[in-house]
C-alpha cells in the first residue's frame, strides 16, 4: 500500500492484484482499504487527500486477513501522512467497526506481532510467541465467503454453547516448540460444509505430505507445520507438483 498526499483535487484509488488472473470484482466503495480511509475522513472531521495504490498478493476469501490489514495500513498510513493526532487507541477503536480482524492487524503494524485476540476482535493483549514457526502455506483456487461459513458455525452448534478455549490457545502460545498436530480451529469443519472441495484437498495434502493439514480462520487457505525452511520449501515443491495449488513456504514473525 503506498500513500501520496495531494494538493488539491479529489482522491485517487488504484486498487488491484499482482496476480493477473485475479480481478477486483467488487465495488470501491465496499474495499475495506477504501472504507477505513472514508472512516478516518469521518472521524477527523476534514478532507484527506490522497492518491493511493494499493497491489493485493492474497486471494480473497483466502482467511489470512488480506482486507484487514489493507484497511489497517491505511488507518496507519494516513496518521503519519498526514500527521494525525489520534493515538493508537483511536486507531483500534475505529479498526474495531471495520472488523474483527483490524484491530489485530493495527496490533502488527504497530509493532504488536502477536496478540491474544477475545471478543469480537476488539480485545488484543499482547502475548509474545516463544518460538519462530515454520510452515508450508497453501492458497487453494477457490474462497471461503466468511459469512457463510459462521452461519455453518452456528447451524453446527444451535443446540450447545461453545466457549473459546482460552487456555488452550495461551498454551500453545507459549509453548516451547509448536507440534504440527498442535493448532485447532473451531471453523475448519464449518469451512469444508460451505466448500467441499477444500476438505478433500486438506486430505490430500496430508496424504501427500503425511503430516497434519490445518484450515486458515474460515478458509480456505491451508497450512501445514515443518521443522525448518527448507523443509517447508520441499513440502511446497511437493504439494504444488501433486496437487496443482499454489503453495509457499514462510514463517511466523
Amino acid at each position: 500500500l503506498t500513500l501520496q498526499k495531494k494538493e488539491e483535487g479529489e482522491s485517487t484509488f488504484d486498487i488491484q492484484f499482482t496476480d493477473p488472473d485475479r480481478s477486483v470484482d467488487w465495488p470501491l466503495e465496499q474495499d475495506l482499504a477504501h472504507r477505513a480511509y472514508q472512516l478516518v475522513q469521518e472521524h477527523m472531521g476534514r478532507q484527506l487527500a490522497i492518491s493511493a495504490s494499493l497491489s493485493k498478493q492474497i486471494p480473497a476469501g483466502a482467511g489470512v486477513g488480506g482486507g484487514s490489514s489493507n484497511a489497517a495500513g491505511m488507518l496507519v498510513g494516513l496518521k503519519m501522512l498526514y500527521k494525525l493526532r489520534l493515538s493508537n487507541r483511536d486507531l483500534f477503536e475505529l479498526a474495531t467497526t471495520l472488523g474483527s480482524d483490524v484491530p489485530f492487524a493495527v496490533g502488527v503494524m504497530l509493532g504488536r506481532t502477536s496478540s491474544l485476540v477475545t471478543g469480537f476482535g476488539e480485545k488484543t493483549q499482547t502475548t509474545p510467541v516463544n518460538q519462530k514457526v515454520h510452515m508450508a502455506l497453501v492458497f487453494p483456487p477457490f474462497g471461503c465467503p466468511t459469512g457463510q461459513v459462521y452461519q455453518a458455525f452456528d447451524s453446527r452448534n444451535k443446540k450447545s454453547s461453545r466457549i473459546p478455549d482460552e487456555k488452550r490457545v495461551k498454551e500453545l502460545a507459549s509453548a516451547a516448540v509448536v507440534a504440527p498436530h498442535a493448532p485447532f480451529n473451531d471453523l475448519a469443519e464449518p469451512a469444508c460444509d460451505v466448500q467441499p472441495g477444500l476438505g478433500e484437498l486438506q486430505s490430500a495434502i496430508a496424504e501427500t505430505v503425511q503430516r497434519p493439514v490445518h484450515i486458515t480462520g474460515s478458509g480456505s487457505s491451508l497450512f501445514v507445520i515443518g521443522d525448518d525452511q527448507a523443509t517447508c520449501q520441499q513440502m511446497c515443491a511437493q504439494i504444488s507438483q501433486s496437487h496443482d495449488v499454489p503453495a509457499i513456504a514462510t514463517s511466523t514473525l
